[in-house]
């Protein structure tokens, strides 16, 4: 009997150093292929074992830190499931029913949307609302310029969704924005609070947060962000994320091994390392699907969506069901996945945005098929990843070529001086417009550019969220002067110059 037992620990030991081995060599091949030092930390999770944790590059490149165990990263939409499951946990504990609608969660809102009260939870948790996610995506997520009292008047002037009907899959942040105000209306607590109650201490996830201290400028409290494709890729963006752009739709920072955790948690009926931690009923619901989600055009994904649960992508992968969500921001990219069946689970992090997410899916892809028993996992990866390099440089290229067809001269029709000024939006706060060299300096909340020429006769382009270049023009009354600015469909009036 000893035997076997020194026998199986000897196998399953050499098993484990073999995967270990594999995933350390497709993760140093994805990143020597693409010479980029940015972060990038994979935990795979079988059952309730944690069997492999890999730590890569550097959270900051220029002081060459090397990543490990307690670099944080900004995890973005993953923030989801761990926000419905919270929701679902209240709901266990009878403090809110989500069948509730719209109106019944804020009745004294003078909603100018019709159909508020066929509007629930539910709805507003599996983004089948068919709520309008503008303006409400500027203030939560970019400028974060919101308070109180600005976001009661942006929940009174949500609009219908041009693009769906109430019951239609669009995935939007909205709703979950929604639903972390009715918390600290209603409950007397934050969102934050309550992920952290609900979730956050019982996995004691210690190193996971959903608040951010204030950073001093140039500092963040978490791996710096980057952009492959940015012209300077080795140097940090600007844009990092502060206390009031953390949101109940995309607002926390967590470690690999936290995120391994959670996956644990969904694999094990609520349970962590033999402890119950979540109601197992609120496990299974969050595992339920809600809505489908259509795909007119056949688009195949490694990783299917097929259906939206609790917060989770509900697909298939290689013929079984798989959960996943995948977080994305300038500079952060986060994935988590697990398929039931197996009782394997994947979480990968980086900080880098674009090129960080095709990397997740690929580098997921592989480990999951090597854990599975293709022994060509890695060629096939090694396939994906040039294929996916040729399309980077592709797109590098293209923007290169864009910037060089910008036109040489202004198309701005008054001296940049008659552009200086503040202009100001009823929902969205302020934008102010300062002069830089011939050029326009505009700052709103936390975005900040510097304008590049547009071919439109009274516009300029800026990049004030990296990696999206933003046209904005200018309108004039009758006498020649400038009277707004027009950012994404907003209307700003400018009220005076500087």
């Amino acid at each position: 009997m000893k035997v076997s037992i020194v026998l199986f620990s000897l196998l399953y030991s050499s098993f484990a150093f073999a995967d270990q081995a594999a995933f350390d060599k497709m993760v140093t091949q994805t990143k020597d292929l693409f010479d980029l030092p940015f972060a990038t930390a994979v935990a795979v999770v079988r059952d309730d074992e944690v069997i492999y944790e890999g730590y890569f590059g550097f959270e900051d490149i220029e002081k060459q830190k090397p990543v490990d165990q307690n670099t944080s990263f900004y995890i973005a939409s993953v923030t989801k499931p761990f926000f419905a499951l919270t929701v679902l946990q209240s709901e266990y504990n009878q403090q809110i029913d989500t069948s509730s609608s719209l109106l019944s969660l804020f009745p004294d809102i003078d909603f100018q949307m019709e159909g508020v009260n066929k509007i629930t939870i539910k709805h507003l948790l599996s983004h089948t609302s068919g709520i309008s996610e503008d303006p409400f995506i500027w203030p939560f997520a970019y400028t974060g310029l919101h308070n109180p009292q600005i976001r009661r008047k942006l929940l009174t002037n949500i609009k219908p969704n041009k693009n769906t009907f109430p019951g239609e899959f669009e995935y939007a942040n909205i709703g979950y924005n929604i639903l972390g105000m009715w918390y600290e209306e209603s409950l007397n607590t934050t969102w934050q609070q309550a992920i952290s109650h609900h979730t956050i201490r019982p996995l004691k996830l210690i190193n996971t947060s959903t608040t951010l201290p204030t950073s001093d400028k140039g500092v963040a409290p978490y791996a710096l962000p980057y952009s492959a494709s940015s012209d300077t890729p080795n140097k940090p963006l600007y844009l990092f994320k502060q206390p009031q752009t953390m949101h109940s739709a995309g607002g926390m920072t967590s470690t690999v091994n936290d995120l391994a955790s959670f996956i644990k948690v969904q694999l094990n009926d609520g349970k962590l390392n033999g402890e119950q931690v979540i109601p197992s009923q609120v496990i299974q619901k969050s595992h339920q699907s809600i809505s489908t989600i259509p795909n007119p055009n056949g688009k195949t994904r490694t990783f299917s969506k097929n259906e939206y649960g609790w917060g989770w992508f509900i697909g298939q992968y290689h013929g079984e069901k798989v959960f996943h969500h995948g977080g994305g921001y300038p500079g952060s990219s986060a994935h988590v996945s697990f398929i039931p069946k197996h009782k394997l689970g994947v979480a990968i992090v980086n900080n880098e945005g674009r090129l960080g997410n095709a990397i997740n899916t690929l580098l997921a892809d592989a480990i999951y098929q090597h854990l599975l028993g293709n022994k060509m996992a890695e060629k096939h990866l090694l396939d994906e990843l040039h294929a996916l390099k040729k399309a980077v440089d592709g797109f590098i290229e293209r923007n290169k070529q864009r910037r060089s067809d910008e036109p040489e001269n202004s198309s701005l029709t008054l001296p940049t001086s008659k552009y200086v000024g503040l202009y100001q939006h009823n929902l969205l706060g302020t934008v102010e417009v300062a002069s830089h060299s011939g050029h326009l300096q505009i700052t709103w909340g936390a975005l900040n550019a510097t304008s590049r020429h547009a071919k439109a006769t009274d516009s300029v382009l800026a990049e004030l969220v990296p990696e999206r270049m933003q046209e904005i023009s200018f309108n004039r009354d009758q006498q020649g002067n400038v009277t707004s600015l027009v950012i994404d469909t907003n209307r700003f009036q400018k009220t005076n110059a500087m």
